[in-house]
């Protein structure tokens, strides 16, 4: 009996060490290199130059004084007709001199709220919307003159109902600490869209059609989440366009970025789970399937995978367990991407505590700049 119990222990660990170590490299390489080798599957973005559907620009926003009249004049000063657009601001709580600001500038709607979240500000600012174009942004999120007309360009396909955009970094010493959008990654959503849809959009920059979402889920907090599910729910399509840049601020150091992944990585659990039936569910295509799964389920839970694969290894083998430390340690000491991606799964962990705890909160926080 103690060998059959040794036996069974030693399977057990196998398939445990087998399954954590696939998920791992699933997540990190054999899924983009499957997203590729499914081109023949990609469907092409019928664009049309020239096309001009009326938009509006919604801008909830939270003690940003010390932006909110910059944002407004890069609004103002967009190559688009400007009877085509019109912006509205969502002042959820501010503290500051944001509304006072924006009072100053006649062509603006400004809604005045108090504390309601940030969900909840933008479908205030949805009920007073009145373009077939809705495009949310953040306060601190800058455009290029022509990102009106080439966003509206893939809304002459019918079958796109989302378009999110690239991301830079206003301040360059950002990219020291991590970019959010590497080349890889861009190329990666861009594919995704080919083939379907892209897990989420950008909070800076995410347009979508106002008959597909009549008001977001207060409960969820993250918006550009629930945007996305909600428009692949009604089958239409979200998608990347790599042309359009916004240029934006990203934490400086690396406490201010931990916490800012914390917060964005619990907030897309939260989302998620608000919308578990589109899971693992090919009614909704290869983006139920595989690719929301993969890149916001699998991907968060990517730090107990590797637990699992260190313990269980253990188990298999001690010199095995030996190995895999030696190696993760000459690895992240040689490649810097590397102990990024350590933080990382780090800043999952904690987000996974405080998610299961459930020590969270509705309302927002302004992201961090200088």
């Amino acid at each position: 009996m103690e060998i059959l119990g040794e036996f069974m222990m030693s399977n057990t660990a196998l398939i445990l060490f087998v399954t954590s170590t696939f998920l791992v490299l699933w997540i990190y390489g054999f899924y983009p290199l499957f997203i590729f080798l499914l081109k023949p599957f990609y469907r092409p973005f019928k664009r049309e130059v020239g096309f001009t559907p009326t938009f509006t620009v919604l801008v909830p926003s939270f003690n940003e004084e010390k932006v909110i009249e910059k944002k407004i004049q890069n609004l103002l000063s967009l190559d688009y007709p400007k009877d085509k657009y019109e912006i509205i601001v969502i002042d959820d709580g501010s503290t500051d001199r944001t509304s006072d600001i924006v009072r100053n500038y006649k062509k603006v709607i400004l809604i005045k709220e108090s504390r309601i979240g940030k969900s909840e500000a933008i479908n205030r600012g949805l009920k007073k919307a009145s373009g077939d174009i809705i495009l949310l942004t953040d306060a601190d999120a800058f455009f290029s003159e022509d990102s009106l007309s080439l966003v509206a360009e893939n809304f002459a396909d019918d079958t796109i109902g989302s378009v999110t955009a690239a991301v830079t970094q206003i301040d360059p010493q950002s990219t020291l600490i991590i970019k959010d959008f590497s080349i890889s990654r861009l190329s990666l959503s861009y594919r995704e869209g080919l083939l379907d849809s892209i897990p989420a959009g950008v909070g800076g920059f995410l347009a979508f059609r106002r008959n597909l979402i009549d008001a977001l889920d207060p409960l969820c907090l993250a918006d550009d989440v629930d945007i996305a599910i909600r428009v692949r729910k009604k089958n239409a399509r979200v998608i990347f366009d790599p042309r359009i840049i916004v240029s934006t601020w990203d934490p400086n150091t690396v406490f201010s970025w931990y916490k800012l992944t914390v917060r964005r990585t619990l907030q897309g659990l939260t989302t998620l789970f608000r919308h578990k039936s589109v899971l693992f569910n090919p009614k909704y295509g290869w983006y139920g399937a595989m690719i929301l799964p993969t890149r916001l389920f699998l991907h968060r839970l990517n730090p107990i995978f590797m637990i699992i694969a260190l313990i269980s290894s253990y188990f298999v083998n001690p010199f095995l367990t030996s190995f895999l430390i030696i190696f993760s340690v000459i690895v992240a000491l040689i490649i810097p991407r590397v102990r990024k991606m350590f933080i990382v799964q780090i800043s999952f962990l904690h987000a996974l505590g405080i998610y299961l705890t459930g020590r969270y909160k509705v309302t927002w926080e302004r992201g961090p700049r200088k």
